[in-house]
């Protein structure tokens, strides 16, 4: 993916994403400050206050997965200075992945109303990302599993935020399964709990799943 793509004919929230390519590459280095610079650009330049923005200017594909996350093994430090969590790469990855589902998915079921072609670029744009979602869920689900709470934490959330697409539907059974588990689980409060609300929006009984005094 990194080599078959013409970067240099896309573009995000600063102009031409010749660049993301390397920042991409940035994730697998051994450096965990390296890694976490790499991620923190991607997060502002591709999925920009919340809105996607990679789209090719002549209206191609865009390429959101393919992202081998069990490779992200080093401690990360965040860019950001008003976020100064120290916490596994693969769990940073995870909660962006959940952010880009959740950005995927904003006025989905909406209408679509008149558009210039900058916004029809935007929608394009949109559902290409739409359309990887299958994948992008399928990489993650293994993460359910992680022995890092926090990485557990950030696969729940991205994997609530892709479920709620309608095209996913088919596989909540499976996955409400595995949440059950979790909540039965000896995990922390905080990951029980946030499998036991995705649990209920999907209509499930979870009246006997939390235990706590």
């Amino acid at each position: 993916m990194l080599h078959s793509t013409d970067w240099a004919s896309l573009a995000h929230a600063y102009g031409p994403a010749a660049t993301t390519a390397d920042d991409l590459c940035g994730l697998l280095e051994e450096d965990s400050e390296v890694q976490a610079a790499s991620l923190g650009r991607l997060e502002m330049s591709v999925l920009h206050q919340g809105s996607l923005l990679l789209r090719d200017r002549a209206r191609g594909p865009v390429h959101c997965r393919d992202s081998p996350a069990s490779a992200y093994a080093g401690r990360s430090r965040e860019l950001f200075p008003w976020d100064d969590r120290r916490r596994l790469l693969r769990a940073a990855l995870l909660e962006w992945l959940g952010e880009f589902a959740e950005s995927a998915a904003w006025e989905e079921q909406a209408p679509a109303g008149p558009q210039d072609a900058d916004d029809a670029d935007a929608l394009e744009a949109v559902r290409a990302c739409r359309a990887v979602r299958p994948q992008i869920f399928d990489a993650i689900t293994p993460f359910l599993d992680d022995q890092d709470e926090t990485v557990r934490e950030a696969a729940l959330g991205a994997v609530t935020h892709l479920l709620a697409a309608d095209d996913l539907a088919d596989r909540i059974p499976a996955a409400a399964d595995r949440l059950e588990h979790m909540a039965r689980g000896g995990g922390e409060h905080r990951e029980r709990v946030g499998a036991l609300l995705t649990l209920a929006s999907w209509g499930r009984d979870t009246a006997m799943l939390l235990t706590d005094d």
